[in-house]
């Protein structure tokens, strides 16, 4: 497949998917959210399909990776990460890994329960602190789902790298001096998951 096809596809698969999660949200998204994402998601498939000669398994990737990053941006524009995109990604990687093998599917099924459990344990024990909720079941989801297409090896690393960057915009916005104030935490999650597949493809195949 020449380059010039693939970026074809590439962008008609980017407009098209962007379209699709994009639509039920259209009323609270801002079109430079859409845009934005819709950028992202077309330079980062075509990388991968670059990378990759347009595999299968870098075909799956890219659409799972383009799911992904369309989270990321309703949640920073509606504070929602819904359940009908969280859920099918996190079957997605489960069914990535019994197809492809990698990662294991036992490995896959580990990394989902641990990285959901980790976050219901971080949210319950500041209920039991606080009486208030500090992580929403949508974020629990969401790790879950990465942790299905990555694998627990790396699940903690990712989540490691979110929370700096999540604690390091809360403090340049002020936002840890706002009790009312709530920082989305998707946008991190998937761009922690990005950096993981665009710095540290040497140590595994290039999937997610």
């Amino acid at each position: 497949m020449s380059p010039e096809t693939v970026l074809l596809l590439d962008v008609v698969m980017s407009a098209a998917i962007s379209i699709v999660i994009a639509w039920p949200f259209r009323h609270r998204l801002k079109r430079s959210y859409v845009l934005m994402g819709l950028l992202l998601d077309g330079g980062l498939r075509y990388a991968l399909l670059s990378l990759s000669h347009g595999s299968p398994t870098a075909w799956m990737t890219a659409l799972a990776f383009a799911a992904f990053s369309r989270l990321a941006w309703i949640d920073a524009s509606t504070g929602r990460l819904p359940d009908a995109l969280t859920l099918p990604l996190l079957a997605a990687g489960g069914l990535h890994a019994v197809m492809i093998g990698y990662p294991h599917w036992s490995n896959a099924l580990l990394g989902a329960c641990v990285g959901y459990l980790i976050l219901f344990g971080i949210d319950q024990s500041w209920w039991a602190l606080h009486k208030r909720h500090a992580i929403g079941g949508g974020d629990m989801k969401l790790l879950a789902a990465l942790g299905a297409w990555s694998g627990i090896h790396t699940l903690l690393l990712l989540l490691s790298c979110a929370c700096l960057m999540a604690a390091s915009v809360g403090l340049a916005t002020g936002r840890h001096h706002q009790r009312a104030a709530t920082l989305p935490f998707g946008p991190f999650l998937v761009i922690a998951a990005l950096l993981q597949q665009l710095l540290m493809r040497h140590w595994a195949p290039p999937l997610i």
